[in-house]
């Protein structure tokens, strides 16, 4: 079965220091999070060093990425024009789940320390989720950081190999 969602912002993990996300409203179902959204617009969010929880009625680019069990994201990177609100739809062609976040280094390193700390999955938040095998999951996200952020499994027996999405977010020309 197929699974498309929205990342909400949910309960945050404390280990992150000053990435701590409000805490919206958010339905949970089943292992995933869904986003409730009303007339009055997108939920609150607050500034992460890559960007913000994007507001899909404002989407400029959906992307379609593939995810296999060689641990590469094709295509492998997108170059973005800082201020653009972009859906990436993730399909999880492989035979084992990943958990994917997005990021800067900094908050991927601290995303993957913590993980091999816990021994098991993170908790799904806004920017980290798990895709099961065969399934899809999305992520709408407004890029108003200039920089190179990454999307990567968190996963420590799929972090030798494995290949992050580079996403180049740059001033528009």
């Amino acid at each position: 079965m197929s699974h498309s969602h929205v990342r909400a912002p949910s309960r945050f993990m404390s280990l992150l220091l000053p990435l701590a996300l409000l805490t919206p409203q958010a339905q949970a179902h089943g292992d995933h999070v869904h986003a409730q959204r009303n007339a009055a617009g997108p939920f609150p969010v607050e500034q992460l060093d890559f960007g913000i929880p994007g507001n899909p009625r404002k989407l400029q680019r959906t992307w379609l990425l593939e995810l296999d069990d060689d641990e590469r994201l094709e295509p492998a990177q997108l170059s973005i024009p800082l201020g653009s609100t972009v859906r990436l739809v993730i399909s999880n062609n492989g035979k084992r789940p990943h958990e994917l976040a997005l990021g800067s280094p900094a908050t991927l390193k601290a995303l993957a320390d913590a993980r091999r700390q816990r021994g098991k999955a993170l908790d799904e938040s806004v920017h980290v989720f798990t895709i099961a095998p065969g399934d899809k999951d999305e992520l709408v996200w407004e890029f108003n950081r200039a920089g190179t952020w990454l999307l990567q499994c968190l996963d420590p027996a799929h972090a030798a190999k494995a290949q992050p999405l580079r996403v180049l977010v740059q001033p528009k020309p």
